[in-house]
């Protein structure tokens, strides 16, 4: 293919010459020049034009340009000589990058992208040009991009971090900003067939012409042509239908050979962090992944106008090939972002990327993360960054720090996010595996705060659900928490904990004003949002409870946690219409789920529908010991009674005296019930604040003794 570059002509005479209208003898040859050049550089060429010839004007000056860092569209690979780009050294002919004479590796991929960053080194060149210069578009090569780039700068001793060639431009994609010496012998003709187009060399006016067929070097002609002398009147006729003739083929051009349009870009409010998919071999590792997962969306709540979907639900997708597409319909978000992570050894690989929902488009696809496991705070970092910058947040700004760090010992976040792991299972023996990580978390950086933070969540909760024996929870919780809040008072984990422990005091109050606070530093945390409700809930104030386990629901539609919380309060409120609704909707939740038919067995007994209750209990996975009350009211009272006191032999009545008062006091005996409740207001044991709600001390409500342990947990006579 010819270009035509530029004329040496004063002005008109060069566009009269571009179109032939001057030069009738050479008309079928210039017409050929003009339809081959592209219409841009036509109009560049009008709109740029010299009155005199500059004598500097010459193959070699387009070399020069390098000094400016700026190639234009010359292509580099099959030109001749060596372009110097500092101490280094490219020879695109040969394929070759040399520092000081010796040959730096560098594979064939690789070297390509560098030289056609070297190119384009005015600008960024996307990712997406990247791909479909080198990988027919196809943007499933992702990694391949990443690692040819990765390649480059190994072969540089560039740094992403601190790059003196490679830059990367998040969201975008990538420029060359080193240095570029002059191209030397770079425009030399090799021996090659001949042009495909000549222009004799005569006098006066000059034209310099590219070859640029594929296999031939970009080589340059120059051509003259006798100086013309016309009038002013002919000068402006021939420069208006050079203009005319301009427009017509840029229009033309412009028709038949720009690109589709590319589809609008979608505005991105909401997203879900899906769990980043463990590649390693080792089921070890899956805590790595689970943290940083975890650590994306505490970070990314931290944006303002940005809806993240809270852990709970977007682990629900944990272990399942879901569809991107899928997963954002199900959680009602705009993009999701998925990823993996590969843990070997001394070495993690990181790798996300961020897609649309409405039509599994990828929009954008982070770096291949390398790095050694002992850096894996600064890959959770530059993942944030990544991410928010794309999601054209401003949280990125310059020396800003997105993640908050912690701490600096890589030990101890490891150990943090083993915690994080066991607690997100919350399992008796998991929540105590969590103790154990928490512990070595602290142990490594006494100074860590969200290790302390996690530490007070793990003993309140404990606490509060009896995993552990009355009170023997309460006092390191609180430790961990004020230790927390010196270090840092800007966790909301700490504050929670202590309303939980407010609560488990019967201090509702306060328990409210901490779980309060703690929504004011993190509005996207569920967990204090559904204490926050049974605070709510156990004092009777059920519409303000369900607005707070709503907003809870619209952070984590699909929670476990927040379910069983909405189907508590609609118990409390004997709406059984409601609850039969909600667990239908827990059911298409999550259809291998026991929960829902527990709460149907709950709805039809209730009702009075004693045998469609019996006949799920099967299915909800209870035996009918579990459901003494449905025994009792089906007139099974013997069985009833004998399933009721074998289970107050047991160290789950040692530990919940509270449950079995509600179970004696649902088959009618309120003495036993009361000294069951005596027990419970020794250990002071937090679910006695639930008595002025729960159904199951409706039958006791009107004896004397019921007002004493109203009194006791600081309910008003």
């Amino acid at each position: 293919m010819v270009r035509l570059v530029q004329f040496g002509l004063p002005w008109p005479f060069a566009n009269a010459a571009a179109t032939g209208l001057l030069l009738p003898d050479r008309l079928p040859a210039v017409l050929a020049l003009t339809l081959v050049t592209p219409a841009g550089r036509i109009a560049r060429l009008i709109l740029g034009h010299r009155s005199r010839p500059d004598p500097e004007d010459n193959p070699k000056r387009i070399g020069n340009l390098s000094k400016q860092g700026v190639f234009g569209s010359m292509p580099l690979l099959g030109t001749h000589g060596s372009i110097a780009l500092g101490e280094f050294s490219l020879e695109p002919s040969t394929r070759t990058l040399r520092r000081g004479g010796e040959r730096v590796a560098l594979t064939r991929r690789p070297f390509q992208v560098l030289v056609f960053l070297v190119e384009h080194a005015d600008r960024v060149v996307t990712r997406e040009e990247l791909f479909e210069e080198f990988w027919d578009g196809h943007d499933v090569y992702d990694e391949a991009l990443s690692k040819s780039i990765g390649a480059i700068r190994k072969a540089f001793g560039d740094s992403a971090d601190s790059p003196r060639f490679i830059a990367t431009h998040y969201g975008e994609g990538y420029r060359y900003i080193g240095p570029v010496g002059g191209v030397e012998d770079a425009l030399e003709v090799a021996a090659s067939p001949a042009p495909a187009l000549e222009v004799e060399r005569t006098s006066g006016v000059r034209v310099v012409v590219e070859d640029v067929r594929p296999g031939t070097v970009a080589a340059t002609a120059v051509a003259e042509f006798p100086a013309l002398y016309l009038s002013r009147r002919t000068m402006a006729v021939a420069a208006l239908a050079v203009l005319l003739v301009v427009a017509g083929v840029a229009y033309a051009w412009s028709w038949r050979s720009a690109p589709p349009a590319p589809p609008p870009r979608p505005q991105i409010e909401s997203v879900a962090v899906l769990p980043l998919v463990n590649l390693s071999a080792n089921p070890d590792e899956e805590y790595l992944g689970d943290g940083i997962t975890e650590g994306l969306i505490t970070e990314l709540s931290r944006v303002n106008g940005l809806r993240v979907i809270a852990r709970g639900s977007a682990f629900t997708f944990k272990g399942t090939d879901v569809d991107p597409v899928e997963a954002g319909r199900r959680l009602g978000v705009s993009a999701v972002i998925t990823g993996s992570v590969a843990g070997s050894g001394p070495t993690a690989r990181v790798q996300v990327r961020l897609v649309s929902t409405a039509d599994g488009r990828v929009l954008w696809a982070g770096d291949s993360f390398d790095r050694p496991a002992a850096e894996i705070i600064d890959v959770q970092d530059s993942i944030v960054c990544q991410v928010v910058s794309e999601l054209r947040a401003r949280v990125c700004g310059e020396g800003e720090r997105v993640a908050r760090r912690y701490t600096d010992c890589a030990e101890a976040y490891r150990a943090y996010l083993r915690g994080r792991y066991h607690w997100n299972r919350r399992y008796s023996n998991d929540m105590q595996r969590a103790i154990e990580a928490y512990e070595r978390a602290v142990a490594a950086d006494p100074s860590f705060a969200l290790a302390h933070a996690a530490l007070a969540e793990t003993w309140a909760v404990m606490e509060c659900n009896a995993q552990v024996p009355a009170g023997t929870g309460a006092a390191p919780a609180r430790e961990h928490a004020e230790r927390a809040i010196a270090l840092d008072d800007s966790l909301p984990g700490a504050y929670a904990a202590l309303g939980l422990l407010a609560g488990a005091r019967w201090d509702r109050p306060e328990a409210e004003r901490l779980f309060r606070r703690a929504l004011e530093l993190s509005p996207g945390y569920v967990p204090a949002r559904q204490w926050l409700a049974n605070v709510y809930t156990v004092e009777g104030r059920f519409a303000e409870a369900e607005a707070a386990l709503m907003a809870a629901r619209e952070i984590d539609p699909l929670s476990i946690p927040v379910g069983m919380s909405l189907a508590e309060l609609y118990g409390y409120m004997r709406d059984y219409d409601r609850l039969a609704s909600h667990a239908e909707q827990l059911r298409a939740a999550d259809p291998a789920s026991t929960f829902p038919d527990q709460l149907m067995v709950r709805v039809y007994r209730e009702t009075g529908r004693y045998d469609e209750a019996l006949e799920l209990l099967g299915r909800a996975g209870q035996s009918e010991c579990d459901n003494s009350r449905l025994l009792f009211l089906m007139g099974r009272v013997a069985e009833a009674r004998a399933c009721v006191d074998a289970a107050a032999k047991s160290e789950t009545a040692r530990r919940a005296p509270y449950s079995m008062a509600c179970r004696y006091a649902t088959l009618g005996d309120a003495d036993e019930a009361f000294r069951w409740l005596e027990r419970a207001l020794e250990a002071r044991q937090p679910d006695l604040v639930s008595l002025d709600v729960d159904p199951a001390m409706d039958g006791l409500r009107s004896d004397p003794r019921f007002a004493r342990f109203r009194r006791a947990v600081g309910f008003a006579a």
